[in-house]
């Protein structure tokens, strides 16, 4: 079950939901999965349901992010390193560590949509404070002009060749920038759940797996999504 918080952030109230893992243990320290949900959601809906492959094994913590007013719905704010949202996140890991028993070492990020977006920018510009990144229908803010953290990070990539509202070519970006970042070579081997790949020869501990569907159009695509992150997640 999520349970509902607030946290003030530079001056504005932030809405965000924890989902503990039952029997949840205060002496076992746990890997924190952080999920971003996609356009007009909140921190539990339109989202990665990884919660349901994580289980008792992960705390998950699902922030909301703010109206757009052009928009009238819940848009990340991905654009930019300074973004308030990176701020948001800056003081949900202070605040979810400092109430909750978790493995600082094993932080991830997962997103969908808007949230992909913004996922891609974390794992770009927190790239230190996080383990790994999962994202299904995104793409890279600001192209390859970001300044990202140096020695990349592992990433989790889902997306359909159909998807019109975030087509593919954003998320290939990302995927190129972190293929050179982690030192991966082009060939492939087949990874689970299918159809995903994992690139070889990348340095250890800094994996990157693709998986391209067809025909889902722009969707979670949660079969895939939430055993393929959990199971990427849970290889760190």
């Amino acid at each position: 079950m999520f349970v509902r918080h607030m946290l003030s952030v530079a001056a504005t109230s932030r809405e965000y939901y924890v989902r503990l893992p039952p029997m949840y243990d205060p002496n076992r320290a746990y890997p924190l999965i952080f999920v971003w949900h996609g356009a007009g959601g909140t921190g539990m809906s339109n989202n990665v349901p990884i919660q349901q492959s994580s289980g008792a094994n992960a705390i998950v913590v699902g922030g909301t992010a703010l109206v757009n007013a052009t928009e009238m719905r819940t848009q990340w704010q991905f654009n930019n390193a300074d973004s308030p949202d990176v701020a948001f996140f800056d003081a949900l890991v202070t605040e979810v560590t400092g109430l909750y028993c978790v493995d600082r070492s094993r932080l991830f990020s997962a997103g969908f949509s808007s949230g992909a977006w913004f996922a891609n920018l974390l794992g770009c510009v927190r790239g230190n404070v996080l383990r790994a990144y999962g994202v299904v229908a995104g793409g890279m803010p600001g192209g390859n002009r970001l300044m990202c953290t140096a020695g990349g990070i592992a990433a989790w990539f889902l997306h359909d060749a159909s998807d019109t509202e975030n087509p593919i070519a954003g998320n290939i970006t990302s995927r190129t920038r972190l293929l050179t970042a982690n030192g991966c070579a082009m060939t492939t081997m087949p990874d689970m759940p299918p159809p995903c790949v994992r690139y070889e020869g990348c340095r250890p501990g800094y994996s990157v797996v693709w998986c391209e569907t067809t025909g889902a159009g722009h969707a979670v695509q949660g079969t895939i999504s939430g055993p393929g992150m959990w199971q990427f997640f849970s290889s760190f």
